[in-house]
């Protein structure tokens, strides 16, 4: 009996607590945001190209990371481009500090044998 009636005070009490937390001020929306997408730092094309290179044609997941910018992501759906034959496009997720986005890419091994992400587009 005793428990009951403790319970019957205690939720009234809760209630008039919430009431009194509560606010009728309008909400503020002008210091309200619009969030953009990480952008992949120009140190990042490098790597990225790098692993393009070694992904060969296919889906099968390749990871890139850049210690120095702290970037990461899965390159997947390598094929090869029209742009040329030693060119693949590539689509690939970045990892940043500010979230995550998904972009398609082109990369094109270079003379010298080193791979270039020429172009990267948001998906």
């Amino acid at each position: 009996m005793f428990e009951r009636w403790k319970i019957s005070l205690t939720l009234p009490a809760i209630v008039v607590w919430a009431a009194s937390c509560s606010t009728t001020d309008p909400l503020n929306t002008s210091e309200i945001t619009s969030a953009t997408p990480p952008q992949f730092a120009s140190r990042d094309n490098s790597i990225i190209a790098d692993a393009v290179g070694r992904a060969g044609i296919g889906d099968a997941p390749v990871a890139w990371a850049n210690p120095s910018t702290g970037s990461a992501g899965v390159i997947r759906g390598v094929t090869i481009a029209e742009v040329g034959p030693n060119c693949r496009n590539f689509t690939t997720t970045l990892r940043t500090l500010s979230g995550e986005t998904r972009t398609r890419g082109v990369a094109c091994l270079q003379p010298d044998g080193s791979w270039d992400a020429d172009l990267l587009l948001p998906r």
